[in-house]
């Protein structure tokens, strides 16, 4: 059950009521942000077990980030994140979706993300705050938006479509969850888990 409220003629805000809690929903056609997402037995958990592998992290990153920070690809517990929450996203997707693959990054001091688009496994994505320590917000710039998320936001949009882009990262750090998925029946079906035999593996 939810209430429906038209703010504009390309933007509605859903406030929807599920497990007795109130979601804030900010839509687009393309976009939708997604407040507490994660709940907070969800944000301690992924919060403690990106800290402790990233201190322990010698050997996974992201080669072409300046940073080089820790990054994970299909990471085993931000997989079953991803199928946990598909049906959750298939309230904002319309259709049904087909998990693909997750990953899941720590950011660190002065960390950019350049504009960009995702390839056929991601053409639904959600993106995933978790944990940060900044001096400011870290901005989200994308369809000529500016979008600040807090811990267990998330922001859900089509993933193959649309570019994107953050500028330094001002802060200690900031943890992230990415969770990609197809459109049941669509195009890109034959992207279930990225074409791996099983998720929860590197590629």
């Amino acid at each position: 059950d939810g209430i429906i409220c038209n703010v504009g003629p390309s933007q509605s805000i859903y406030v929807v009521r599920r497990d007795g809690k109130i979601f804030e929903v900010i839509q687009t056609p393309t976009l939708s942000i997604i407040n507490n997402f994660l709940d907070k037995s969800e944000i301690d958990l992924l919060r403690d077990f990106m800290r402790i592998k990233h201190r322990l992290n010698n050997n996974s990153f992201l080669q072409e980030d300046f940073n080089q920070d820790t990054w994970f690809y299909g990471d085993p517990v931000i997989e079953s994140l991803m199928i946990n929450k598909q049906k959750v996203l298939e309230k904002y997707s319309n259709c049904e979706l087909l998990p693909t693959f997750s990953e899941w990054k720590f950011n660190t001091h002065g960390a950019e993300v350049e504009s960009f688009s995702k390839r056929e496994a991601c053409e639904f994505t959600c993106y995933c705050v978790i944990d940060f320590k900044t001096k400011v917000d870290w901005t989200f710039y994308i369809q000529k938006q500016k979008i600040n998320l807090k811990i267990g936001d998330a922001l859900f949009y089509e993933g193959a479509k649309n570019h994107y882009y953050r500028k330094p990262l001002d802060g200690e750090y900031f943890a992230d969850a990415t969770l990609h998925y197809v459109k049941k029946g669509g195009k890109y079906q034959d992207w279930i888990k990225d074409k791996r035999l099983t998720y929860g593996v590197y590629k």
